[in-house]
């Protein structure tokens, strides 16, 4: 059996010692298949670092890839926690609208009116003790009259008829004005007022918008006077829808 130690000084003395050109054939042959085995294991080697090299970038690329979506989760768990906070606010806003509209509901019931919430008048447009007649279409100085006035005490509480959106506005003829606009173009118009509420933009039927008076021409008697414009169009005599609800 032939013994060999690595080296060129010990490839030359492995083939000098050769007893025969057979036995120098064989082992040259022996040492082809050494220099093959040591070329194998530098190939196996080399694909065993190129390997480590690609599992590691992939490694990298998929520690990247987490980090990355990661930070995405974590800006969606923002974005939903926020969208809830919205939700909480907004519940929270509609339940005091509604605890609001429950108790002006059951202060006009103490005070003798019965809100139509099918009716395009839902509410009486003064909140407290009234009177009035059907004056629409009474003769006035140029004009007819195209409302109905009805006469409370000096600051009793105007509110809207139903719901809408309110503005402001004056005049010499109504002095302090509202109106309360529909989503359909419907609008009512509330005249002579004393003063106005805090109340804007969005409000729903009852909410309180300004205060009886006298201001404008009406004169020393404290009323409100009060159209309804189905459509936005000319005034309508709300007489009978008045009777329901006041």
């Amino acid at each position: 059996m032939l013994t060999f130690q690595a080296g060129p000084a010990a490839t030359i003395d492995l083939l000098l010692g050769s007893s025969s050109i057979a036995d120098f054939s064989a082992r040259l042959e022996f040492l082809d298949s050494l220099t093959q085995a040591d070329a194998d294991l530098v190939l196996e080697r080399d694909v065993a670092v190129e390997e480590l090299r690609m599992e590691r970038e992939d490694l990298l690329a998929l520690e990247a890839r987490q980090a990355a979506e990661a930070s995405r989760l974590q800006a969606a768990r923002g974005r939903i926690q926020d969208a809830f906070a919205r939700v909480d606010e907004l519940v929270d806003r509609l339940t005091a609208r509604y605890r609001e509209e429950l108790a002006a509901r059951r202060e006009l019931q103490l005070i003798g009116q019965t809100p139509d919430p099918s009716s395009p008048i839902q509410v009486c447009p003064v909140a407290g003790p009234n009177s009035f007649v059907d004056s629409f279409g009474w003769p006035r100085v140029g004009h007819t009259h195209q409302g109905i006035d009805l006469i409370a005490p000096y600051g009793t509480p105007v509110v809207a008829a139903h719901p809408g959106t309110v503005s402001r506005s004056s005049s010499s003829a109504g002095g302090l004005q509202a109106y309360v606009r529909a989503p359909s173009g419907t609008y009512t118009f509330y005249a002579h007022l004393s003063g106005y509420s805090s109340a804007s933009g969005s409000v729903s039927a009852g909410t309180v918008i300004g205060y009886v008076g006298s201001t404008g021409n009406a004169g020393s008697v404290n009323h409100l006077h009060f159209e309804y414009h189905p459509g936005g169009g000319a005034a309508v005599n709300p007489y009978q829808m008045l009777v329901r609800v006041c």
